[in-house]
């Protein structure tokens, strides 16, 4: 969904990942896809909210912040877009948009979480990698998945594909039931993402 704002994006324009610079364009593709994915029974994601076509550095790398290149109508297009999409689901960028939360990255932020949930209420909301640079250099895996967690994230994405942390995930998971158990994470909160991963899990059933 990440509108083509700027050409020289490492991440975006300059590998021609986005559909077009034009918000009606992107649109358009991404129904198409939606119609396609329908028809074969794909679950999609819309993805990188809050839209990162006018990024200057390469999210895999470093924290970017969009705050002076995200315009309304790319945020307009995950609420429009998401509850009409096969599989209802968007996924959140370690993004900085200073004028939500000049302290957190976009995955890590109960305000811009917030703002994104109030329009979205039954949307499926999941992480951007766990493992990009960013994140790592800051927090960690572990520490950030928690606090993802605790913003209002519903999953946690770990691609394994940077570092190998396969022995790692059964003790992230068991450090978020542990959270849960003593009242760090909302148990409430975490019961109404895990419903929302069933209901996920059951449309592809």
């Amino acid at each position: 969904m990440d509108v083509d704002y700027n050409p020289d994006n490492p991440n975006i324009g300059r590998i021609k990942r986005s559909y077009s610079p034009d918000t009606g364009e992107v649109e358009a593709n991404a129904r198409l896809v939606d119609a396609a994915a329908r028809q074969a029974g794909v679950g999609l994601c819309l993805k990188h909210f809050p839209g990162i076509g006018g990024a200057n550095v390469d999210s895999h790398l470093e924290f970017m912040d969009i705050s002076d290149a995200l315009r309304p109508e790319q945020e307009e297009l995950f609420y429009t877009l998401a509850p009409r999409t096969y599989g209802d689901a968007v996924l959140v960028s370690h993004a900085i948009v200073r004028q939500w939360d000049a302290q957190h990255p976009m995955t890590l932020s109960s305000a811009g979480l917030g703002r994104l949930r109030r329009r979205l209420p039954e949307t499926l909301l999941i992480t951007d990698d766990m493992q990009m640079q960013g994140l790592q250099k800051a927090l960690g895996t572990s520490a950030a998945s928690l606090q993802s967690i605790a913003a209002g994230m519903d999953m946690i994405c770990i691609g394994n594909n940077l570092f190998d942390q396969e022995q790692e995930m059964a003790g992230i998971a068991a450090a978020v039931a542990g959270a849960v158990q003593d009242g760090a994470l909302d148990r409430t909160a975490v019961q109404r993402s895990i419903a929302r991963v069933r209901k996920r899990k059951a449309l592809l059933a």
